[in-house]
């Protein structure tokens, strides 16, 4: 009671164990050091949906996000899916940006991950 106030019981969380306040160490890449050499690829900056602990497995939407073609940022693209295993993806590191974001409760770097499933319409 911070305040000093009786409560009012208009609070809630959601029911389930999730990780909160998260912060990743940053890398020593720039973005361009990190977009450079890829391919093809999808540089996602919004993402929703869930991650079950227990076993890593991944399921969600992107809903925002760029095509990246030869090492550039091409296009937007609309929304699609990304599914797989958490716990692979953090193998599957091979980069992290010197800057941070903070989303939220999370403070993290630009992450490059190789090997990701995307699933889109065609």
């Amino acid at each position: 009671r911070i305040l000093n106030m009786e409560p009012t019981g208009n609070a809630s969380s959601l029911l389930g164990v999730a990780p909160s306040n998260i912060v990743v160490k940053p890398g020593d890449m720039s973005v361009d050091e990190i977009l450079e050499g890829i391919k093809t690829g999808l540089f996602v900056s919004r993402f929703s949906g869930s991650i079950r602990f227990q076993d890593g497995v991944v399921s969600g939407t992107v809903k925002q996000a760029h095509l990246i073609e030869r090492g550039e940022k091409v296009y937007s693209v609309g929304e699609c899916m990304i599914s797989g295993n958490l716990y692979t993806w953090l193998k599957n590191i091979t980069g992290m940006s010197r800057d941070v974001k903070r989303k939220g409760e999370t403070i993290i770097p630009i992450i490059k991950i190789e090997n990701i499933n995307i699933i889109s319409r065609t």
